[in-house]
């Protein structure tokens, strides 16, 4: 009895051991194949609320907005799902990172202004309207985050 015990807390032991940890790593972007097309989706799919947040922000509708796809620095888009032990405002979070600059004025170098990032809160299941009688918004804006342009080169 007392081998079998033995053996016992060995194998807990060493199959506790050998696990494997799983620490949340930050993303590496990819600006190719899969990942700029669920990109490319997400941005025609909330177009209109980006180009909103960004008018309101710069309280100019002329504003216009482009995507740095080869910065390392920041995804265009990250998405980020509600969990148990990491809640968010919402079930899904959308962050958009974009480049906003000055209309196009002919004989003038475009003017950057910044690069922001908008964050969305969005609730795919209001889509359902058996499931939202009361016609709550599917997405909700949360934030803008304004960051200066970059160098000129």
């Amino acid at each position: 009895m007392r081998k079998l015990i033995c053996v016992f807390v060995a194998l807990l032991a060493f199959g506790t051991n050998i696990l494997p940890v799983q620490a949340e790593k930050n993303h590496q972007h990819s600006s190719k194949g899969q990942e700029q097309v669920f990109d490319n989706f997400f941005l025609q799919l909330y177009q209109d609320e980006i180009s909103a947040a960004v008018k309101d922000y710069y309280n100019d509708d002329s504003i216009r907005i482009g995507y740095d796809w080869w910065d390392k620095n920041y995804d265009v888009v990250e998405l980020l799902q509600s969990e148990k032990g990491r809640e968010y405002t919402s079930s899904y979070i959308l962050k958009f990172t974009v480049l906003t600059y000055s209309a196009y004025v002919p004989k003038e170098k475009t003017k950057y202004l910044g690069i922001d990032t908008i964050t969305l809160g969005v609730e795919p299941i209001l889509n359902n309207k058996e499931l939202n009688p009361k016609g709550q918004p599917v997405v909700k804006f949360i934030n803008f985050q304004h960051n200066n342009p970059p160098k000129e080169k």
